[in-house]
């Protein structure tokens, strides 16, 4: 019933004489049911049953021998709001956990359900967002970032929030985390500035960076006059195949049908393209 989010006082009681009496696994299975439950931010905290099972878990946090009971009783008071100086403890300290799992679980509870937006938090978000090996983990911390909005990031620091987020424009495969990113530097009032950094980025002297560059301008779906000459530009003079097969890609990723484009295109395939089978690839489907 409380996965359910049916939250019964006897069900409640049951559960908080399971915590007091059961073994470390039956603790574990009935910890597992708080964190997954629904509706538990609504519980009512002033009931005596919801009382009794807080104190209990607050317990459990504090005399436990075992650190994996306490971590996930804290993330259980977490989960129902109640918001304990030890739990919240215990949660800052796993922000150095080498599991993202658990980093993601403790990011969630101390920003969503304790409101805590100190810059310790923020600096956990932002190394989840860059570097997590999940996905959906670095989408989390996308979510969380919002969260927090412009005014409790100002006290991190913008620079580096946007340092951060200007670099996922193009480095992660997937183009739905890419465009999520854009959404939040926008969101931000950052796009401006970062469509600024990309199109200067275009003439860097490191292949990688104008790459780079190139994919983060279709994230940002730069399509302005004077970017489509720099990238029909770089699509005839760039020296780089890697380069000019984002140019391609990006052309195909935006949509973007210019009689211009087609041009550059099929003469890119009378000539340039020859023997260039990756180029090749995507010219069919730019040039219909």
């Amino acid at each position: 019933m409380i996965l359910l989010g049916k939250w019964y006082p006897t069900a409640v009681q049951l559960l908080n004489i399971y915590l007091e009496r059961g073994n470390k696994n039956i603790q574990q299975d009935v910890l597992a049911a708080v964190k997954k439950s629904q509706n538990s931010q609504f519980v009512n905290k002033a009931s005596p049953e919801i009382s009794t099972l807080g104190a209990t878990l607050i317990q459990l946090i504090r005399s436990s021998e075992h650190a994996d009971l306490r971590f996930d009783a804290a993330v259980a008071l977490g989960h129902m709001c109640i918001n304990d100086s030890d739990a919240r403890s215990i949660l800052i300290e796993k922000l150095n956990d080498p599991s993202y799992t658990v980093k993601a679980s403790a990011l969630f509870v101390l920003v969503k359900q304790m409101n805590y937006k100190e810059p310790d938090v923020i600096e956990a978000i932002l190394q989840q967002a860059s570097s997590a090996n999940s996905w959906k983990h670095r989408m989390q911390a996308l979510d969380l970032l919002s969260f927090v909005g412009v005014r409790g990031l100002k006290r991190f620091g913008m620079d580096a929030v946007f340092d951060t987020l200007e670099s996922l424009l193009w480095n992660h495969p997937s183009k739905e985390f890419r465009c999520r990113v854009a959404k939040v530097l926008s969101d931000f009032g950052l796009r401006n500035e970062a469509c600024y950094v990309t199109f200067k980025r275009l003439d860097d002297k490191d292949e990688i960076v104008r790459a780079g560059a190139i994919i983060a301008l279709a994230t940002l779906e730069m399509k302005g006059e004077k970017v489509l000459k720099a990238l029909i530009d770089i699509l005839e003079l760039d020296v780089s195949l890697y380069v000019r097969t984002q140019v391609i890609k990006s052309f195909h990723a935006m949509k973007w049908n210019d009689p211009r484009i087609m041009r550059a295109l099929q003469e890119r395939e009378r000539g340039a393209a020859r023997g260039c089978p990756v180029e090749c690839e995507w010219m069919p489907r730019l040039s219909r």
